[in-house]
C-alpha cells in the first residue's frame, strides 16, 4: 500500500502529537512539532469543537495551557497503530494531581501526517479541560 504509513511511523506520531505538541510549552518547539506533525488542513475534535488547520490546533494548545497553567502531559500507554491510523492514551494535571484529567487520542494519518485528532476525555468527577 504506497502512501500508507508504517506501524511505526504511527506509533511517532502518537507520542510527538502528545508530547510535542499538546504537552510542549516553548512556542517555537511546538510549531515546528505542528508543521511536522499534522497536515495543513487537518481537523482536531475535542469536547469544545471542531478546530481546522495548523493555526487553529496551536490556538486550543495556547489556550489549553493558559486556561490550565502548570498541567503537564504524560503517556498512559504505548501508542496503537492499525494501518492509516491509531490510539494512545494518556494523563494530564499539576504537579500534585498529575491524572487529574484522564482520556484517548484517536488518529487519521495521511501522507505521513495527521490528518484527523479525535480526543476523547475519561468520565470521572475531575477537572475538565
Amino acid at each position: 500500500m504506497s502512501g500508507v504509513a508504517s506501524e511505526d511511523a504511527i506509533r511517532t506520531l502518537l507520542r510527538a502529537l502528545v508530547l510535542d505538541v499538546f504537552d510542549e510549552h516553548d512556542a517555537e518547539r511546538r510549531a515546528g512539532a505542528i508543521e511536522r506533525v499534522f497536515a495543513e488542513d487537518a481537523d482536531f475534535i475535542d469536547q469544545t469543537g471542531p478546530h481546522r488547520g495548523r493555526a487553529d490546533i496551536e490556538a486550543a494548545v495556547v489556550n489549553l495551557h493558559a486556561r490550565l497553567a502548570g498541567y503537564r502531559f504524560r503517556l498512559t500507554s504505548e501508542p496503537q497503530a492499525v494501518p492509516g491510523g491509531g490510539r494512545i492514551t494518556w494523563a494530564f494535571g499539576p504537579p500534585e494531581n498529575p491524572s487529574r484529567v484522564t482520556g484517548m487520542d484517536i488518529i487519521v494519518v495521511r501522507d505521513g501526517q495527521v490528518a484527523l485528532l479525535i480526543t476523547f476525555l475519561d468520565p470521572q468527577g475531575g477537572e475538565r479541560p
